[in-house]
C-alpha cells in the first residue's frame, strides 16, 4: 500500500465499498476494494495505527493507535 512501511490493521466496510488499511507511519487508506485504488489517505498523530474497525451500520470509522494512545472516530459521509 502506497504511504505504509508496514500494515497493521484492515478492515472491510459492512456493505463492501470501503476496505481501511492502517500500519506505520501514522496514515490511513481507504480503498476501492473493485478498482484496488485509494480512495481517501487519513493522517493521525499516531506513530502506528494498530486497530480499525468500521461500525456495524458502517456510518463510522474508528481507529487506535501507539502513541499518544488516543482513539480516532470519524463519520463515513465526509472522513471529518
Amino acid at each position: 500500500c502506497p504511504g505504509l512501511v508496514h500494515i497493521y490493521s484492515l478492515d472491510i466496510r459492512q456493505d463492501g465499498t470501503l476496505i481501511s488499511v492502517g500500519g506505520n507511519p501514522d496514515t490511513l487508506l481507504l480503498i476501492d476494494p473493485i478498482s484496488g485504488f485509494v480512495v481517501k489517505t487519513l493522517k493521525t498523530t499516531f506513530l502506528e495505527i494498530f486497530a480499525i474497525k468500521f461500525s456495524s451500520d458502517g456510518l463510522k470509522l474508528a481507529a487506535a493507535g501507539s502513541y499518544p494512545y488516543e482513539v480516532y472516530i470519524w463519520n463515513c459521509n465526509d472522513f471529518e
